[in-house]
């Protein structure tokens, strides 16, 4: 891995000039910098920051991109998910999802109810159809023991929940070092 970063001090015509020759030589696909060249990809992203506090000024720049791999294109993703959305949205349910264990697992602790047990199974079959092919089996059997573990608790059985817990906990370490 590669890594340098640089800073020069230009009047704003100055930047325009050094820009206009980035922006030449990134056509090109070779950007020379104070560093040495960089060698970049056919298809970049190009992100922006812009901040202005208490009289200072930041506009940063950056380019992001892969070479030698395969660019990931609209028609994946909807072939991984719903829609072009999948990923931030399937990330706010897993992240309600971990909220909510939280509280499952120190409800069977404290063998009281977590308070929306209604929440969980719907965000437990939303987040079961944003579900990647390669994991889609063991989310499902991850999720069939947290719909029972949800069962006994509606029945007062914490004796029983606090067993799933475990299990469930298990199969979510496999997958995580499995898929993550």
């Amino acid at each position: 891995m590669k890594k340098a970063r640089g800073q020069i001090r230009l009047s704003r015509d100055e930047a325009a000039q050094y820009l206009a020759r980035l922006s030449g030589s990134m056509a090109d696909g070779l950007v020379r910098l104070e560093a040495g060249d960089v060698r970049l990809p056919d298809t970049l992203t190009f992100n922006w920051k812009f901040r202005e506090k208490d009289g200072s000024v930041s506009l940063e720049f950056s380019f992001k991109g892969t070479r030698n791999k395969a660019v990931r294109t609209k028609d994946k993703r909807e072939k991984i998910g719903d829609s072009e959305k999948r990923p931030y949205e399937a990330k706010k349910v897993k992240k309600a999802l971990a909220g909510y264990w939280k509280e499952i697992k120190r409800s069977v602790k404290e063998e009281s109810l977590p308070a929306d047990m209604e929440s969980v199974s719907s965000l437990l079959a939303q987040y079961g159809k944003m579900a990647r092919p390669e994991w889609k089996d063991q989310w499902a059997a991850c999720q069939e023991k947290i719909l029972m573990l949800l069962g006994f608790l509606e029945k007062g059985d914490f004796k029983q929940a606090a067993q799933l817990t475990g299990e469930i906990d298990r199969l979510i370490k496999i997958c995580h070092k499995a898929y993550k």
